[in-house]
């Protein structure tokens, strides 16, 4: 039987259980590279901890709604396998996208009660300020910074939203993929996947599972879902539509802290 370690989601997330994988910690959550920010700045961003002998961010994550949270299919999972009993709020459902197989890899879960916290704005991402090459952005998350050490502080830095003709040339469909990046290398990795990529105060991607390669982090810019590509979904399930959920057993024992 693999061996099981809790993971609780600081600021308004969830607390979870998931299998150990064969990465290393410091494999599993290679360098954000950012700095230090105040988190009213970001109250919705969200990181998923996981508990060894100290806490280790495995996803980030995005409040949405009042009861719900987006973050990367990638990081539920090994939710929908197997949970066990956390505290505060429960997560009492799971919805992934229904074309998580065509690369739209986003999940929201669904809480037992509201979040007090502020929800993020969801924006399109403008494609002709992205076709210039110009477009401003920041990346947040709970990731691990470039010493692999676990910040106190939630950290942010800043990117730019690359060419749709410089994107496609790391096999990614851009019409639902954004790159992201700096010259130096700075960005999101393994332990923010779900964070979110925020421009002109709206959240324009999502850091998704694709950015997982043969690579090391910081070699080449980062992939984001873009959200002008799922909002219909998000929009879709916080209304109660009918998309279909991915919901196990176990669901209502994960729980939300503060």
């Amino acid at each position: 039987m693999r061996k099981f370690h809790s993971i609780a989601i600081i600021l308004s997330m969830a607390t979870y259980r998931i299998e150990d994988t064969d990465l290393t910690p410091d494999e599993e959550n290679r360098g954000f590279g950012g700095s230090d920010t105040d988190i009213s700045k970001y109250p919705f961003v969200a990181g998923l901890i996981l508990e060894r002998t100290d806490d280790e961010p495995i996803c980030g994550g995005t409040l949405v709604a009042p009861l719900f949270v987006m973050t990367s299919a990638y990081c539920i999972e090994p939710f929908t396998r197997r949970a066990q009993k956390a505290e505060k709020i429960r997560v009492v459902e799971f919805f992934e996208h229904p074309e998580l197989n065509n690369g739209k890899d986003v999940a929201l879960l669904k809480l037992e009660k509201p979040s007090t916290r502020k929800p993020a704005p969801l924006a399109d991402i403008n494609r002709s300020d992205e076709k210039c090459g110009t477009m401003a952005a920041a990346a947040a998350g709970w990731g691990y910074t470039k010493e692999h050490a676990v910040p106190d502080t939630l950290q942010v830095v800043d990117v730019k939203i690359i060419l749709d003709n410089e994107c496609v040339k790391y096999s990614v469909n851009t019409d639902v993929t954004l790159c992201a990046g700096t010259e130096h290398g700075e960005g999101v990795c393994y332990g923010d996947y779900g964070s979110p990529l925020i421009a002109n105060g709206a959240v324009v991607g999502i850091a998704s599972n694709v950015s997982l390669s043969d690579v090391s982090c910081g070699d080449q810019p980062e992939l984001y879902i873009r959200v002008s590509e799922i909002r219909d979904f998000v929009t879709d399930v916080v209304n109660g539509g009918s998309t279909a959920n991915v919901t196990d057993d176990h669901a209502t024992r994960y729980v939300l802290a503060p």
